[in-house]
């Protein structure tokens, strides 16, 4: 590792530039050719706040950074550029001869200020600067600084592309300096207590968790069912095949195909599959009965028969040719199942989108709510207004936002970027149709008032080219910003401009036409539409300037402020929606704000921290008697890190660890619980008195985990994002554990209370769920093409030896010395000096990211080389 110049050495070394420095006026050819050799380095300096950190931004904390830019062998003129680059923070300020400004969102610029005199050839200069919060994490730069000139064709900076490392896959930003220092980069305050997931830590973190011996039981599904048990009769040989027979269920297709990819294939002599409709199971219940003599399965419904296949499909064992003799009695915890998908932010591409609806059906995952516009982008077409695909789909440079968005979210300068992209009207009904075949309900979702910028400035685009055209009757039809109006507040997401103003008829005329366009598809897949999501939060600030809001408030006795606003908006839509025949469901924020104006019931889906109070604010829509679909960031953001690790990626605002176990030990019932056996964001213990909204008897309706892309703009890396978190997802929406606490009302919880007790029921649960996960459905994943996350090894060296363990067991561990070989790992083994570690995937094909444990440094946290 290289070592780090103090701060005041690289602004020294910046300023030796010399009288050969040109100040000249660049061209195409030497502007690329800048970017082709610039090397760009980011640094965080140091987390910690003080008296540098501005008091109205970030609430008082900011963390100090530093852009360090290297020329090669052109330089760098005195005046007529800037770079523009993204990244997670907010720039408060920056010092020296060049000057960081906010743009808008996350984009920023840097640009040369009057001291600065130039940059000659193989000169380097620092930028110091702060920015609001901390940066934990090497995901919060972002990729693709771009260099702009007037005139010119914008390029990006070649040493600030992503880069793939071509034997794990797995995508890296070589110009973010690692992150090392335990006091200066990795604790963002001084309260934080997450213990960083180095080998050491994760080896005391795994060897608690491992049996005395396997767990792996003899046949075992996921998500568990009610009843499970084993008979007397024969086992079932795989290698026979099966017959089907009996009588017909619709939409069995996708089962059927999932039974073929893992080996069990029908056969003219096959075991018979008999298949018979009986009442009384539920809609989605079924039996499930296997011996040497045949297959047995009842449902009343064809989801349910769809469901006992898929059972059966997950009783094999890849490398196992018969399943034990058995019996199982099932049916699910929640009727709502759900997994989010961001596909606004980043665009993923579209099969990603179908390889997860696979595996959603595989483990019994109905719900797939689906974001669709965000500020970064409008990902489906909506026939009649094809400004919000043409601009809203795509981000390039182009400075005017007429053919595209501005760059965001490290997007680059091209329009044909991976990010880019949206479902056609066609595509989204093909997606419907081939959900609704495995039984799963997508939800659209086209966030609004808040988080629209993409269609605010789609539409502004739209009045501007029809106004030139002499349209004004057109002109004007869809609007969404008032045009008298100078906003000044800021997004959560540091936006200017990415509020529908709620004071336009023009707002909710477009509101209704891409409700009707998006009903019309739903009924076009013979999938109608009876929920739709509206977004509703987050739009704090907006509208305080506003002619026409300011109008409406003086028209209306139920608004007094602009503080109203908000729930004026979400009453109207949703009285839309419900005009249509929809329910309307919105993040719980919006729908509290609005609560006294809903006059219809609402699906809210709850995400509010556990820490903060997040079980008052579910318990409180429950007692209104709207559907609360529970959506905790403390372990159902699946965008959040794996493990306390600057190198796991991703935002970690709620939580800085949610690894599987996380998600398994959720206890969705009994929310307050969780401050007894979980700590907050920053690894301490909290309160949870279960006292303003005690319930009596009110239920959640189920869970549904969130995928936020802001920070993943790759295929692969959605799928390490969400894969095997998934499973610990469905195992809890379908399968209650009997280690899981009975709620009580009234009852307060903290680190010393002593109301749950199931903690060795609980572990030995885990257990099994783990081994069936490593020993078993890794490699089911592997077959369907699944980049899943492969565990980062745990190790320590004792008295010279080297120990490995794994969170999940049966994938081969490996190890090598410092210029050495890889090696696998059985026992424990002699080594010296530092050693690399991993774990490899259940295939063997695809080794994961791997760690340095070196024994001098291993206490004080720093072993990720």
């Amino acid at each position: 590792m290289r070592a780090v110049l103090p701060l005041a050495l690289m602004v020294l070394a910046g300023c030796q530039q010399g009288s050969a420095t040109p100040n000249t006026t660049l061209d195409q050819d030497s502007l690329n050719r800048i970017a082709e050799q610039l090397q760009v380095v980011h640094r965080v300096v140091d987390n910690r706040p003080g008296p540098h950190c501005r008091e109205d931004k970030g609430d008082g904390a900011c963390y100090r950074a530093e852009i360090e830019l290297t020329t090669g062998d052109t330089a760098l003129p005195a005046t007529g550029w800037e770079l523009r680059f993204s990244q997670v923070s907010y720039v408060q300020g920056s010092t020296g001869p060049l000057t960081i400004e906010h743009i808008n969102g996350d984009l920023h610029r840097l640009f040369p200020g009057d001291d600065f005199a130039g940059l000659a050839a193989q000169q380097t200069q620092a930028v110091p600067y702060t920015a609001n919060f901390w940066s934990v994490s090497n995901s919060d730069p972002m990729p693709n600084y771009y260099l702009v000139v007037e005139g010119l064709e914008p390029v990006v900076i070649a040493s600030t592309k992503e880069v793939r490392d071509p034997e794990t896959g797995l995508w890296q930003l070589p110009f973010v300096e690692p992150l090392t220092d335990p006091e200066r980069q990795l604790r963002r305050t001084a309260e934080d207590n997450m213990a960083q997931a180095t080998p050491r830590q994760l080896f005391s973190d795994n060897a608690a968790l491992a049996p005395a011996e396997s767990a792996l039981p003899a046949a075992g599904v996921i998500p568990t069912p009610r009843q499970l048990s084993f008979t007397d009769a024969a086992p079932l040989s795989l290698q026979r095949g099966y017959q089907p027979g009996g009588q017909a269920f619709s939409d069995l297709d996708a089962a059927w195909e999932r039974l073929s990819s893992l080996g069990f294939l029908v056969a003219r002599d096959g075991v018979p599959l008999t298949l018979q409709r009986v009442e009384g199971l539920g809609e989605e219940g079924y039996r499930l009965s296997v011996s040497g003599e045949g297959i047995e399965l009842q449902a009343s419904t064809d989801t349910g028969a769809f469901y006992a296949l898929q059972s059966l499909s997950g009783l094999i064992r890849p490398g196992q040719d018969q399943l034990p003799a058995l019996t199982i009695e099932d049916a699910p915890r929640y009727d709502y199942r759900g997994m989010h998908l961001d596909l606004s932010r980043n665009f993923p591409g579209h099969q990603v989108v179908y390889k997860i609806i696979d595996q959603m059906a595989a483990y019994k995952l109905n719900k797939l709510h689906l974001h669709l516009a965000d500020d970064e982008g409008w990902r489906l077409a909506i026939p009649g207004l094809p400004e919000l695909t043409d601009i809203g789909a795509r981000r390039c440079a182009e400075a005017e936002e007429r053919d595209c968005l501005l760059p965001q979210l490290g997007s680059g300068v091209d329009a044909s970027a991976e990010v880019n992209g949206y479902f056609s009207r066609e595509q989204y009904i093909d997606l419907l149709r081939y959900a609704d075949a495995r039984h799963i309900e997508v939800i659209p979702s086209l966030d609004m008032p808040g988080h629209s910028r993409a269609a605010v400035r789609a539409m502004t685009e739209r009045h501007r080219r029809l106004m030139a055209e002499g349209r004004t009757a057109e002109a004007g039809q869809y609007l969404l910003s008032d045009l008298e109006d100078a906003p000044e507040y800021l997004s959560v997401q540091y936006y200017k401009d990415n509020t529908i103003n709620p004071c336009l008829d023009s707002s909710y005329v477009f509101l209704g036409k891409v409700l009707d366009e998006v009903q019309a598809m739903h009924e076009a897949a013979g999938t109608p539409l009876t929920l739709y999501h509206i977004g509703a939060d987050e739009t704090a600030g907006a509208w305080e300037h506003s002619p026409r809001c300011e109008a409406l408030i003086a028209s209306e006795l139920d608004l007094h402020d602009t503080h109203d606003l908000l729930g004026y908006f979400i009453r109207r839509v949703v009285d839309m929606l419900a005009e249509r025949g929809i329910r309307a469901g919105g993040w719980s924020d919006g729908l509290l704000e609005s609560k006294e104006q809903l006059a219809v019931p609402v699906t809210s889906y709850s995400w509010d921290l556990l820490a903060w109070g997040g079980h008052n604010k579910a318990h409180e829509q429950l007692k209104r008697g709207w559907d609360v679909v529970l959506a905790s960031p403390d372990a159902l953001y699946f965008d959040f890190p794996y493990e306390t690790d600057p190198n796991e990626g991703g935002y970690y605002w709620g939580a800085r660890a949610i690894n599987t176990l996380k998600v398994f030990s959720l206890m969705p019932d009994n929310l307050p619980a969780h401050a007894e056996v979980w700590r907050d964001r920053q690894g301490n213990p909290y309160q949870a008195e279960d006292t303003e909204f005690a319930l009596k008897g009110e239920t959640i309706r189920g869970i549904q985990a969130q995928f936020w892309s802001e920070t993943v703009r790759h295929a692969d890396v959605v799928e390490y994002k969400l894969f095997p978190r998934l499973l610990a997802l469905a195992e809890r929406a379908w399968h209650r554990a009997d280690w899981e606490l009975d709620y009580v009302p009234g009852r307060t919880f903290s680190v010393d209370s002593d109301h749950f007790t199931a903690e060795a029921e609980r572990l030995a649960d885990w257990q099994r769920f783990a081994a069936l996960l490593g020993q078993q459905e890794l490699a089911k994943l592997d077959k369907a093409g699944i980049a899943y996350r492969i565990p980062t090894a745990g190790a320590r060296i004792e008295a010279g030896k080297l120990e490995m363990n794994l969170i999940f067991p049966g994938l081969v561990l490996e190890y090598r010395v410092e210029g050495g070989e890889w090696q696998h790992y059985q026992q424990p083994v002699d080594v010296k000096g530092p050693v690399e570690v991993r774990a490899r995937s259940a295939n063997d094909q695809r080794p994961g990211r791997s760690q340095w444990l070196i024994p001098e440094q291993e206490q004080n946290g720093v072993d990720n080389k």
